[in-house]
């Protein structure tokens, strides 16, 4: 065949315009297309192949490929003209290109056929690295479920058509998804997760959508007709991991919701509504659901109140320590003091309940702590230097610090700046039920021990690895929650028996002992019968302000007349 480059290059531009506005990776319309060229290049067949990696094209397996166009019998496959490239997501394009059977390509006309090939896999390669960017933009890739990213575009749209109002918008946590992948196992806990958001995903229809904000939060956005099916699966809802019906797991959320209202005008404010009733209810009530309404309205105003008004507290010193006595339940008298967080204000003290637990979102409660270390510190200098004999005091410490690398030596500059010696302070912390924060908590508490500092778990009984965490956590104190004195005659026998095994087992393991709550005679009687020799409650004290406490300190014993 004579090569005429003119009629050659015509026909190549002919098919590049064409082939350009092509939507797809393999089409109908390439067919078509590279016939305008085909016949003049002397080609019978084009293939595309795609391999998942590098690994599948060595192998020779794993691959997809396609016919782009075809226009009879073909040479051996060994003679045709091969295109390679490796895309960005790790997978490998191939083009080729084979000629007719019993014809042979001129020197000429391969340059030509390999800058069709060249050409043709880069306007493909294009096309699948932008669909592979929409994808990453309005999907999850870990889910495949849609992304936040997809969701804005979607509540936009409907307000835009001011549907709006129809739906209703939820953000979900998933509880304790920590435990079930200590479980379980992550890969299984992730199995189990894909099969709880499809089931949600089973209850809507169209112009509906689940999309994973991050970890394990996601999002919703749901016809009202379909609320009651969702938020039955957000209560609760078992997920067998085995083809057994024995193998299951119960996996339910922490929601916020908002019954969307018709003036809203962007998805930002239903995004704000949602997370913040999700918050709040995870975090401060403690409950599966929260609708976003004017109570919900008035905690968020709340919550911004307190963040914002936190930096220039700590700067006005509006915080200070209150100290609740800990006293021996043999003798009556002051063994130590729990600090706690005041925060006064010129019209009065704001409970601790209405700004620590929004505190605890951040990491502005490590600010506080560290903060209130310092007024502890402080206030035993002052009690040294006056000769007064002080007891030893627990501060309490957040979880957040558990990220902090340097939180030991931080704490310890504090002690050693204000000549408090490391034995007069108690380092206090809540039970954690999410694994890495327990090997960090093992680590800190071991660290602590170290350099001379107790340790003390708060609020022993409240959480879920309870066992395990006198087991594996070298503490020197456990403090049992005051929930063990409160309830029921017959759940005060229940309680009971559980005081007995975890105060034997705490004794047994070195552990000093006290429970806070206490507040009559008889419930020390029975403390004392279990084993447990020291208290702290209204029975007491209330926590006092420092000037009542140093007054406490001069006279440590307590009216005897009261004693058991």
């Amino acid at each position: 065949m004579e090569i005429d480059p003119d009629a050659i290059n015509l026909a190549l531009h002919r098919f590049f315009l064409n082939e350009y506005s092509v939507k797809g990776l393999i089409t109908d319309e390439d067919q078509k297309y590279i016939s305008l060229i085909a016949p003049t290049l002397d080609i019978a067949l084009v293939e595309l192949t795609r391999y998942k990696n590098l690994s599948s094209e060595h192998a020779g397996a794993g691959k997809e490929s396609n016919k782009l166009y075809f226009s009879g019998e073909i040479a051996d496959k060994g003679d045709g003209i091969i295109i390679r490239e490796v895309m960005a997501d790790g997978s490998v394009l191939t083009m080729s290109a084979y000629h007719p059977q019993n014809t042979d390509w001129q020197e000429g006309i391969q340059l030509y056929v390999r800058h069709f090939l060249t050409a043709l896999l880069i306007i493909k390669g294009r096309y699948l690295l932008t669909e592979q960017v929409s994808y990453a933009t309005n999907y999850d890739l870990q889910f495949g479920i849609h992304s936040q990213n997809y969701a804005m575009k979607l509540m936009t749209i409907l307000i835009q058509k001011n549907e709006i109002e129809q739906y209703t918008g939820i953000f979900f946590n998933i509880r304790n998804m920590a435990g079930i992948n200590a479980l379980l196992g992550r890969e299984q806990g992730t199995i189990v997760l894909h099969s709880y958001i499809k089931k949600i995903q089973d209850c809507l229809g169209e112009n509906e959508t689940v999309w994973r904000i991050g970890g394990d939060n996601f999002g919703a956005i749901i016809h009202r007709t379909h609320l009651p099916c969702v938020t039955e699966l957000l209560q609760g809802a078992d997920i067998f991991f085995s083809d057994t019906q024995n193998d299951r797991v119960r996996i339910s959320s922490w929601a916020g919701l908002y019954n969307i209202d018709s003036k809203v005008k962007t998805c930002f404010e239903i995004m704000d509504a949602i997370s913040a009733s999700m918050y709040i209810a995870k975090n401060s009530l403690r409950i599966p659901l929260l609708f976003y309404d004017e109570r919900t309205i008035r905690m968020v105003e709340h919550s911004k109140k307190i963040e914002t008004s936190f930096e220039d507290a700590l700067r006005n010193n509006e915080f200070t320590a209150y100290y609740q006595p800990k006293v021996s339940l043999k003798t009556y008298t002051l063994t130590g003091a729990e600090s706690l967080c005041r925060w006064q204000k010129e019209n009065g003290i704001v409970p601790p309940d209405s700004f620590i637990p929004i505190l605890e979102r951040s990491k502005k409660i490590c600010n506080l702590d560290f903060y209130m270390l310092e007024k502890v510190c402080t206030d035993l200098q002052h009690w040294i230097e006056q000769n007064l004999e002080p007891v030893r005091v627990s501060v309490n410490f957040s979880r957040k610090h558990l990220g902090n690398t340097d939180f030991v030596r931080h704490v310890l500059s504090i002690l050693d700046a204000h000549r408090v010696p490391h034995n007069m302070i108690i380092a206090e912390f809540t039970e954690t039920t999410n694994a890495a924060d327990f090997e960090r908590l093992k680590e800190v508490v071991a660290e602590l021990r170290d350099n001379g500092i107790e340790v003390s778990v708060d609020d022993f009984g409240m959480g879920y690895s309870s066992m395990s965490l006198i087991r594996d956590v070298q503490f020197n104190e456990l403090k049992i929650d005051k929930s063990f004195l409160e309830g029921s005659q017959e759940n005060s026998s229940r309680k009971h028996i559980m005081m007995k095994h975890v105060i034997g087992m705490a004794n047994e393991l070195g552990m000093s002992v006290i429970t806070e709550g206490v507040e009559t005679t008889e419930q020390i009687e029975m403390l004392k019968e279990l084993g447990c020799f020291y208290g702290q409650g209204f029975f007491f004290d209330r926590p006092l302000p420092y000037e009542q406490f140093s007054q406490r300190l001069k006279s440590k014993n307590y009216n005897t007349n009261r004693s058991a």
